[in-house]
This record gives C-alpha cells, structure tokens and sequence, in this order.
C-alpha cells in the first residue's frame, strides 16, 4: 500500500501526516532560533570562565569617601565582574566587615557606566534602613537616597523613586 492508501485505512486523515511531519521540524527550527541567544550567552559564560585569569581592578568612584579595605576592594572588584558576565552576586562576610561599603562603591561603579540605568533598589530588613541611609550619606553624600519604610507615606513617596539613585525598603 502507499503512504497515502496507508493512512487513509487506518484513519489518519493525509492532512493530518503532512501538517505534523510540517509542523514538528518547524516548530524545532524556530525554538532553536529563539534558543540561539541563550545558547550564546552559555557558550560565552563558559568560555569566560574557561579563560579566567583573576579578578580585574576596576576604577573605585572618586565620589565614594573614604578608602576601601583590600577585601572590601576584592569585594567590589567581584561584584564589577560578574555584573559583566550579567549575572549577580551576594556578599557573604560576616556582620561589621564593610558590606554596605561594599555595596555603596559598586552602585556608584555601575551609575559611572551607566547614568541613566535608573534608581538601585535595597531590599533589607528594617532593622538596617537607616544605617543603610547613614551609610550612604557618610561614604556616597552625591546618591539621591529614597527610604521607604511603612505606613501612608511609604505609598506617597513611591512617586519620587525616578528622581533617586537609591531605593531603600524593607521585606515587609
């Protein structure tokens, strides 16, 4: 029997056979298109890591007072790294070691690349707004910082987040 005779006596209707044997190839082609970008950024993620040689220095903001410890600047000089590989981080150290500093030294490093990228927000327990806002006043008194804590006014300022460099709240 032919293909055509074959399917038509086990009623699988041709339409059916041609539309699948269509479909399904098309279907892997245009989700492997849509998948090129993914599949370049794994290969460049990998390649990057493949070819590491250390972590790079990156210029520490002149707007930032005060000097960072060496940690601190390995610290800075990591977050700088893999906001270049587009990925994120988290600083780990142990309480009073600098990690606000930390922090501080990395938005102003990414608001010098680029000045336009909108407000930083910091999300953190409430317990830590305001050394996160004496913070910022004390090592980076040029950020715009916004807290906003709870209550009505929490609501009222969220339309002043655009005209901040810094967004400051809480989990709750």
């Amino acid at each position: 029997a032919s293909f055509c005779e074959f399917h038509a006596r086990h009623g699988v209707p041709l339409a059916g056979v041609l539309a699948e044997s269509i479909v399904w190839p098309l279907f892997f082609i245009v989700s492997t298109v849509a998948a090129l970008p993914a599949l370049w950024m794994l290969w460049w993620l990998r390649a990057s890591v493949r070819e590491f040689a250390g972590l790079p220095r990156v210029a520490v903001s002149e707007h930032l007072e005060g000097v960072l410890r060496g940690y601190q600047r390995e610290g800075l000089d990591f977050l700088a790294f893999v906001s270049d590989l587009g990925l994120g981080a988290v600083l780990a150290d142990d309480m009073g070691l600098g990690k606000t500093v930390q922090a501080l030294a990395w938005i102003e490093w990414l608001r010098a690349r680029d000045p336009a990228g909108g407000p930083t927000l910091v999300v953190c327990p409430a317990s830590v707004v305001h050394n996160w806002q004496r913070e910022a006043e004390k090592f980076t008194p040029d950020l715009r910082v916004l807290a906003l804590t709870s209550g009505e006014e929490r609501h009222t300022l969220r339309e002043a987040v655009p005209h901040h460099d810094v967004v400051i709240t809480t989990y709750a």
